[in-house]
């Protein structure tokens, strides 16, 4: 019997991408204030990486994501290896990723997350910046029951709405905050809320 899919977003949701810019941005002599790297703050690409300029930003955000240092992100919620873990034995995990067209970033990111998780995930779909994840979420609905999206990009959130897949946002909080409704702080959480739902025995 096939299992249902749980699919999830990774930056932000299961890796910690803004801490990974904070040591890119060291590693050129320029420091990031605390502040930004709390996931509940959207932090615009030009504050982030300390430039005025849009167009200097994203190329910054390029430069880094074709480095190995994208290879080297650490856990954003530490309970995610764990939960993960447990969660894999009741569905296929399945990961939709926004990191860059090129095959050593793919390349990088599967293995990072390798080294994090081991092999709970069944697929990971690298997909290039600033693109639309509905195909590959319509994909996954067609080859079985997602039974849960997860995303910190409300924009995401609202495509695997759109395909009638249950889908939240997730905004990790160390500090202990609840979770609510349509929006997680930990996956802890959410392994109560799919507890909760009869979706684990």
């Amino acid at each position: 019997m096939e299992k249902p899919i749980l699919a999830t977003d990774v930056d932000g949701v299961l890796l910690n991408w803004k801490g990974g810019v904070a040591a890119f941005n060291a590693s050129r002599g320029v420091a990031t204030p605390r502040e930004y790297l709390c996931p509940r703050n959207d932090v615009p690409l030009r504050q982030l990486f300390d430039t005025e300029c849009r167009d200097q930003a994203y190329d910054l955000m390029i430069e880094f994501n074709r480095s190995p240092m994208l290879g080297q992100l650490p856990l954003l919620d530490p309970s995610a290896v764990d939960v993960l873990q447990r969660l894999s034995q009741h569905f296929d995990i399945v990961a939709i990723t926004s990191v860059g067209e090129w095959a050593e970033t793919h390349e990088r990111r599967r293995q990072n997350l390798k080294d994090l998780f081991g092999d709970v995930f069944r697929e990971v779909v690298c997909l290039p910046l600033r693109v639309s994840k509905k195909e590959h979420l319509a994909r996954f609905t067609e080859q079985g029951r997602v039974v849960a999206w997860f995303d910190d990009l409300a924009e995401h959130v609202e495509t695997g709405k759109e395909l009638g897949i249950p889908s939240y946002q997730f905004q990790f909080c160390p500090n202990g905050a609840p979770s609510k409704p349509g929006l997680f702080r930990s996956w802890r959480d959410i392994e109560s809320h799919l507890e909760q739902t009869m979706l684990v025995a």
